[in-house]
């Protein structure tokens, strides 16, 4: 079988490439060592949806203050609230993605009624000693205690979310691993539940140690530290595995659902989204849009970043902004 090999991992000397195969034949078998490890991951025993005695977000802030030891109010979650909203959002983002980086999307929400809160992950509130031993459970814990706010919150009115990358793998890891999901319509861009056979690699360096750090790649005014921890990238590989053998009543299912991606998109695959989309009959209820990076303001473009005008150029963000409009203004049920 002949692999293509990524812009991103090979040059294309001939040199180089059999530097790469010898790579890919260690990394598999790191890999299968790695896979064993990841089979002895404790079940979670945290205790989902107890949103009665939730803990008000100005305490839970106020605790990773004094636990973190850092003082940036940008880092941690938040409120955008709007007057009189007719309905509530959760916005999760991205791996390695500085949490108000999500906020031109916030906006859009504001625009349309909503009143949003933002998630800040663990591994993504300032402290890089944090990333370097953040887990999976950290972040479905997370989601579990920002939907229990937003739920409270809420009081009938309807809830949405809105997630990139690592976010949207996060939200979409808790309706699996909780058994409930709250959201009557989710717009997850670029979902790293999905991606390409190389976007696997960094995980099997665990297998040395999960506090080792890759260089981030990405832009520094987007990015939350200047690597990213492979226990992070372990984390990720383990919400993965939640997506295979899924019963056709998961609970992810029962959402009005919009998918935006680049087709060029360097991490995640459409492809295997649409396969998805096919396997479980999802087309009266998954939507597929793309949009594309080939007109962005930045000085270096990612077609995996797509979240804001200079990221996505202003045609597209326009293109983004009426995908959002028409999504939400249509007149499926509010009612997951």
């Amino acid at each position: 079988m002949n692999l293509k090999i990524p812009q991103a991992i090979a040059s294309g000397s001939p040199f180089r490439f059999s530097f790469l195969e010898l790579l890919i034949v260690s990394c598999s078998s790191l890999f299968l060592v790695n896979c064993t490890l990841q089979k002895e991951r404790t079940p979670n025993s945290f205790a989902f949806n107890q949103c009665e005695a939730i803990t008000p977000l100005s305490e839970y802030r106020q605790k990773l203050h004094h636990e973190l030891n850092f003082n940036k109010e940008e880092d941690l979650s938040r409120w955008y609230r709007v007057p009189d909203p007719t309905s509530y959002s959760l916005v999760v983002h991205g791996l390695n993605l500085k949490p108000k980086r999500m906020e031109p999307l916030i906006k859009e929400l504001n625009k349309r009624g909503s009143s949003v809160l933002l998630v800040a992950l663990t591994g993504h509130r300032g402290s890089l000693e944090e990333q370097k031993g953040v887990s999976w459970d950290d972040w479905i814990n997370d989601i579990d205690y920002h939907t229990c706010l937003l739920k409270n919150e809420a009081k009938g009115l309807p809830q949405y979310s809105l997630s990139f990358s690592l976010g949207s793998l996060a939200l979409l890891g808790h309706q699996i691993e909780s058994r409930s999901n709250s959201f009557s319509k989710q717009v997850l861009i670029a979902p790293a539940a999905w991606i390409k056979w190389y976007g696997a690699l960094p995980q099997v360096l665990s297998f040395f140690s999960t506090e080792l750090g890759l260089p981030s790649q990405n832009l520094e005014s987007y990015r939350s530290q200047d690597t990213t921890s492979v226990a992070a990238y372990q984390a990720m590989a383990l919400g993965r595995e939640l997506f295979e053998n899924l019963p056709q009543n998961a609970p992810l299912f029962h959402s009005n659902t919009l998918i935006i991606v680049d087709p060029k998109d360097e991490l995640v695959s459409p492809r295997k989204i649409k396969k998805f989309i096919r396997e479980y009959g999802l087309n009266q209820r998954f939507i597929i849009e793309e949009v594309s990076n080939r007109e962005h303001e930045l000085e270096k473009g990612y077609h995996h970043l797509i979240i804001d005008s200079p990221s996505l150029g202003k045609a597209q963000w326009h293109r983004l902004q009426a995908l959002l409009d028409t999504f939400f203004r249509s007149k499926n049920s509010d009612t997951p």
